[in-house]
């Protein structure tokens, strides 16, 4: 064999390796995908939310979307996002990008009005439309949010219902307002809730359908009936979500203290805080159902501290959230008659500014049944459940988009419903993060874009030229 048959020979052998590798690394590449999400709010990747949704499905579902053939650019985009949500569980969750011009009777039995919305439904099994009676949800507008939350109202077994308290001074429900709760309204609808204005001095009673209870910030106390009644859905199996504020009567930090709940007349003050008034909730108990998988801090605004007291015999009462060491607490008639405060370093430790209470209460004994022995160890124990906060603005609009606020007050109602399979991380609302720029900052960027690049190019190709010379 010549030297140039063994060249030639020598050439295809590698040819032939680097292509066998080829394959080799596409194989493994298609059996292992991994994708790298390197935005600041994992933009990209599916909330633990939407992912714990479509996993937990046990029931096949699709979704169809409606977009024209000419958008491109957001077909790809549905398409990226619905295939997230599909390797998260193949099996069960199927899409379709539909077309509705070209399938205009499919657009027009989903009741579709203009591209971009969209329908998610059950599917009986080896059908590829759900069919007339099936049960099915829509949206209108394709994004992690839309998508979830369709899904979320989907597969729920039933709206729950919370009622809000008015008559004392409450931060309203309905108030777009900063100080009002209708950004907490409107994230407890998506997550499937009704929510209900409750005045007890009209209404006279808490409704049997109440699954939880919102006493939002009272400054004033309740009448002697409204106390009674009160009283009683506490002793019973009430649920309830109550945030203090530093205005709140003795009367309702004394009743929580019966319920292990200790509520001095006191402000937290935090140093490490950018505005020391707002305290920073950085410490978790993370046995915790509400915050077992928190990660991001919460912010409180002139928040009291919750610690926890003597709680009933059988009662479990825990401290939930903690700032950092650097928070001290100061009296609150200080704080509110604005008088100038001296950060003493002695005084600064974590600070509990929220706790949660569960109260197991004994099920009346009824007769037993072969039926009921069997369904015994099922049935959970009945219980009262309270959570209260030091602060009520960390739910009110002007602050419940802030770090983790959304979450914590989601997930606390969602645990005082007993829906804990609803607590988790949700999507992330989507964020532009411009460069703010001085005006010395800016002469500075002339200064090394205009002079000082172009002057050391200049000075290498003279330092070169010479040293060739």
């Amino acid at each position: 064999m010549n030297l140039r048959t063994r060249n030639f020979m020598s050439t295809v052998v590698s040819v032939a390796l680097a292509l066998a590798l080829y394959v080799l690394v596409l194989a493994v590449s298609h059996q292992n995908q991994h994708t790298f999400d390197l935005t600041q709010n994992a933009r990209h990747t599916l909330s633990q939310q939407s992912a714990d949704l479509v996993k937990g499905l046990e029931r096949p579902v699709k979704l169809w979307v409606f977009l024209v053939e000419s958008d491109k650019p957001g077909r790809q985009k549905a398409e990226d996002l619905l295939e997230r949500y599909r390797q998260n569980n193949p099996g069960q969750f199927i899409y379709e990008i539909v077309d509705p011009v070209r399938r205009n009777s499919l657009a027009t039995m989903f009741e579709i009005n203009q591209p971009g919305q969209g329908v998610v439904e059950f599917l009986q099994e080896g059908d590829t439309t759900g069919g007339a009676e099936a049960r099915r949800e829509r949206f209108t507008s394709v994004d992690e949010d839309a998508v979830t939350n369709a899904l979320l109202k989907l597969t729920r077994q039933k709206d729950l219902k919370a009622y809000f308290l008015t008559g004392h001074g409450e931060a309203e429900l309905d108030s777009q307002e900063g100080q009002g709760l209708s950004g907490l309204k409107a994230a407890a609808v998506k997550e499937g809730y009704q929510t209900v204005p409750l005045n007890l001095n009209q209404d006279k009673k808490i409704p049997e359908g109440c699954d939880v209870l919102v006493i939002a910030g009272p400054r004033a106390m309740p009448v002697e009936t409204e106390q009674q009644i009160l009283e009683h859905y506490l002793s019973g199996t009430g649920r309830v979500f109550f945030m203090v504020t530093p205005e709140t009567p003795a009367y309702w930090t004394d009743l929580l203290k019966k319920y292990g709940f200790e509520v001095p007349a006191e402000v937290v003050v935090d140093a490490q805080s950018e505005k020391p008034e707002i305290a920073v909730g950085q410490e978790y108990d993370t046995t915790h159902a509400i915050t077992s998988n928190f990660q991001q801090y919460v912010a409180f605004l002139l928040t009291r501290p919750v610690d926890v007291g003597k709680a009933p015999e059988g009662a479990e009462v825990l401290s939930l959230v903690k700032t950092g060491p650097a928070a001290a607490p100061y009296p609150l008639a200080q704080v509110l008659s604005r008088q100038v405060i001296e950060f003493d370093p002695g005084k600064a430790r974590p600070i509990s500014i929220m706790a949660v209470g569960n109260y197991p209460k004994e099920a009346p004994e009824a007769e037993e049944t072969p039926a009921a022995e069997e369904g015994k160890e099922k049935k959970a124990t009945p219980s009262a459940r309270i959570a209260v906060t030091g602060n009520v603005a960390f739910a009110t609009n002007q602050m419940l988009a802030f770090l983790g606020n959304r979450d914590l007050a989601l997930n606390t109602l969602n645990w005082l419903a007993e829906s804990e399979d609803m607590i988790t991380i949700r999507p992330r609302e989507a964020n532009s993060q411009p460069m703010m720029v001085s005006a010395p900052q800016m002469r500075w960027v002339g200064l090394v874009h205009i002079l000082f690049i172009p002057l050391v190019v200049t000075l290498v190709g003279i330092l070169t030229a010479m040293r060739r010379r």
